[in-house]
C-alpha cells in the first residue's frame, strides 16, 4: 500500500473489469416450505483414520434452508 506499482494497478483493473462482466450471476436459492430460511451448520472429523499418516480430516457443510452455500474439508497440518 505504500509503494504501488504499475503491477498492482493492472490488478486493480482486472478484479474491476472482472466485477463489471459478472453483475448478473448469483446463487440461485430454492424456497423453502417454512416462512423463515433457517441456518444449519454441521461439523465433522474422521480421528486419524488414515493409517499412514495418522492426522484427522475435518470440515463443516452450511446450509441456508435446504440450500447448500458453504463447505471445506481440511487434514490437520499435524498429529495431534
Amino acid at each position: 500500500m505504500s509503494d504501488p506499482s504499475e503491477q498492482h494497478w493492472i490488478a486493480v483493473k482486472r478484479i474491476l473489469r472482472y466485477l463489471n462482466c459478472t453483475l448478473n450471476l448469483g446463487l440461485r436459492l430454492q424456497s423453502s416450505n417454512f416462512p423463515n430460511f433457517s441456518v444449519q451448520a454441521y461439523c465433522d472429523a474422521d480421528w486419524a483414520s488414515d493409517t499412514d499418516d495418522r492426522r484427522s480430516t475435518s470440515g463443516p457443510v452450511i446450509f441456508l434452508g435446504p440450500n447448500l452455500v458453504s463447505w471445506w474439508s481440511k487434514k490437520q497440518n499435524v498429529v495431534a
